[in-house]
C-alpha cells in the first residue's frame, strides 16, 4: 500500500483495431473503375449529336456501369463502417473516505478511444464492489453514485466517442453509509469490477483489487480525509 503522491497513473495499452486492408483495396479498385467510366461518358457527350442520339442505348448502358460500382462502393462502406471502442484503464485506484459525509470514494482515470470508422456511444457504466473470497457478497454501485469528469467538467451518460478522438476521463464511484463501512469490513481482497456497455452491445470490463486488514480499515474510517492508492488485480 502506498499513500497518494508521485507520478500520475499509468495507462494500459488499448487493443489494436482489426485491419480492413482487403476491403480498402476493393474500394480503390471501384473508384478507379468509376472514374474511367465517367470519363468515357464525358467523351461521348462531346461527340457528334446525331451519333450520340443513335448511341443512346450505349449511354444508358454506360450510365448503369457508373451506378453499379457506386452502389457497390456505398454498400461496402456501410459494411466496414463500424465502431471499435477500446479503453486504457488507469492505475492505481484511489480510495478516499470522507468522515464528515461518511462516503467512501473510489476513483481512477481511463483513456477511451474509438478506433473504428463511425461514431460510438457508451450507453451505460456500472460497477460492483465485492469480496474476492465470497463472490455472492457484493455491493452494486447505483447510477446516481457514478460520476464521470473530463477536464474538470461533468460528463453525463450516455456519452459519445468520435472515431480516433480519444477522451481522457475520470470515473468516481461513491458508497454512502452503510455500504461504505460494509465495503471496508470485507475480509480479504476486495474487487471493484467496472463495466462499460456500448450501443452495439459491446461489453468492456476491468477489475481493480485492494486489500486492507482490520486495523487499516479502521484507520481509513477514522480519518477525516485519507487517500490510499492501489494497483489493479494484474
Amino acid at each position: 500500500m502506498a499513500l497518494e503522491g508521485g507520478q500520475a497513473p499509468a495507462l494500459n495499452s488499448p487493443q489494436s483495431a482489426v485491419p480492413v486492408a482487403d476491403l480498402q483495396e476493393t474500394l480503390r479498385g471501384l473508384d478507379a473503375r468509376l472514374k474511367k467510366t465517367q470519363d468515357e461518358v464525358e467523351e461521348l457527350k462531346k461527340s457528334d449529336r446525331s451519333w450520340l442520339k443513335k448511341a443512346g442505348l450505349v449511354l444508358g448502358f454506360l450510365g448503369g456501369l457508373i451506378a453499379t460500382p457506386k452502389l457497390i462502393k456505398d454498400n461496402v462502406l456501410d459494411i466496414i463502417a463500424r465502431a471499435n471502442t477500446t479503453v486504457a484503464w488507469g492505475r492505481p485506484l484511489n480510495i478516499r473516505y470522507d468522515q464528515h459525509d461518511q462516503v467512501l470514494r473510489l476513483d481512477f482515470p481511463i483513456l477511451a478511444n474509438n478506433e473504428g470508422t463511425k461514431l460510438d456511444v457508451v450507453d451505460a457504466v456500472s460497477a460492483t464492489l465485492r469480496a474476492a473470497e465470497k463472490p455472492d457478497v457484493n455491493i452494486p454501485v447505483s447510477d446516481s453514485d457514478i460520476e464521470i469528469n473530463e477536464d474538470g467538467h461533468s460528463v453525463h451518460q450516455p456519452f459519445s466517442l468520435e472515431a480516433e478522438k480519444p477522451r481522457s476521463l475520470v470515473f468516481a464511484f461513491s458508497l454512502a453509509p452503510p455500504f461504505s463501512a460494509q465495503a471496508l469490513g470485507f475480509e480479504g481482497t476486495r474487487v471493484l469490477e467496472v463495466v462499460l456497455r456500448t450501443r452495439d452491445s459491446k461489453r468492456i470490463s476491468y477489475q481493480y483489487c485492494f486489500n486492507l486488514d482490520k486495523a487499516q480499515a479502521d484507520e481509513v474510517l477514522a480519518a477525516k480525509e485519507m487517500h490510499v492508492r492501489f494497483s489493479s488485480c494484474d
